[in-house]
């Protein structure tokens, strides 16, 4: 209504993008995060909020150029505040593209600027996790959440830090607590189905990332997840029907092909598979290998085992140092 009324209302037009990001709706938040900085490129909002939604939508290569744009509005407009928010989601940036001796300059002047802010003391600890020291990690994240209990993503990471160091129970503790706090948070749905499937209860996994996949805002790991969770848990069906939307999405990735075809072949959808596996190029490497393996599949699915013994016979000819090979002639 707000925009209705005041088209050129930039607060409230970022209101609406921050919004559809909480809903994982990276489509539209983007578009109206786009029309903002048409309208108002100086304004250092919205490159914050900008870069916020594409660090949320897994695109850190646009979240570092929005957060550098930020910066430098914030250097110079001499506010701290926007200074540490925008070089804070520098560090964010740069850890996630790998960028580690650039993060750690970013990282010093940081904690230079605000040593005591509990954001920062949260990306020191990302930090140590990105690079597999959970000790570390875990040591700062006591002092975070010590100074801040209900800092979700300090317990986010406390959660992840605990399931690396192979605590299941204390891992489980934390994630379930954000999950109830920000139902729709993919990154901690996706921990806990971890989680689940460490425990052995598949079932309990494919549950917990169902409401996402059934959003449509799911993202890759959590589709590639829930097809894994429901093929153990034997929910064929729903693994076939979200291989089918990532093939929408991706309809020449042959790894996607190979996938679905598996998963028929494993609901007993022989023909589908058939076609699916006919379509798939023929390369050189794994994808090929892959191909042919389920190729022998399909026909012990179509109860031809004279066909498939020839076939495994000539795949580990073919493949020698493939142990899979080998095992089906057994």
């Amino acid at each position: 209504e707000i925009l209705e009324q005041e088209p050129e209302n930039i607060g409230a037009r970022l209101g609406v993008a921050r919004s559809f990001g909480a809903e994982s709706n990276y489509q539209a938040a983007r578009q109206a995060v786009d029309v903002a900085l048409e309208r108002a490129p100086d304004d250092i909002r919205v490159w914050l909020t900008s870069a916020s939604i594409a660090s949320n939508a897994q695109d850190s290569t646009t979240a570092l150029e929005h957060y550098d744009r930020a910066l430098a509005l914030a250097k110079a407009s001499g506010e701290p505040r926007n200074k540490v928010a925008a070089l804070s989601g520098v560090v964010e940036a740069q850890l996630a593209l790998g960028n580690y001796e650039a993060a750690d300059e970013s990282l010093q002047s940081l904690v230079a600027l605000a040593p005591e802010d509990v954001a920062v003391k949260y990306l020191v600890a990302r930090s140590a996790f990105v690079r597999r020291d959970y000790d570390a990690a875990e040591a700062r994240l006591d002092d975070v959440l010590q100074a801040a209990p209900s800092f979700l993503p300090g317990r986010l990471l406390m959660g992840a830090t605990q399931f690396e160091l192979g605590r299941l129970g204390q891992a489980e503790s934390y994630i379930s607590g954000v999950i109830a706090a920000a139902p729709q948070n993919q990154e901690a749905r996706l921990l806990m189905a971890e989680i689940r499937l460490q425990q052995g209860r598949a079932d309990d996994a494919a549950a917990i990332l169902g409401p996402v996949i059934q959003s449509g805002t799911a993202n890759d790991a959590v589709k590639t997840l829930a097809v894994r969770a429901n093929l153990l848990a034997g929910q064929l069906d729903s693994a076939v029907d979200v291989l089918r939307e990532q093939l929408d999405e991706s309809p020449d990735d042959p790894d996607l092909r190979l996938q679905r075809a598996a998963a028929l072949l494993a609901a007993g959808e022989t023909a589908e598979a058939d076609s699916i596996l006919a379509c798939v190029d023929d390369e050189e490497g794994d994808v090929a290998f892959r191909r042919e393996l389920i190729g022998v599949y399909a026909l012990i699915g179509r109860g031809n085992p004279e066909a498939a013994g020839s076939a495994a016979e000539s795949l580990a000819e073919k493949y020698p140092g493939k142990p899979l090979a080998h095992n089906l002639l057994g």
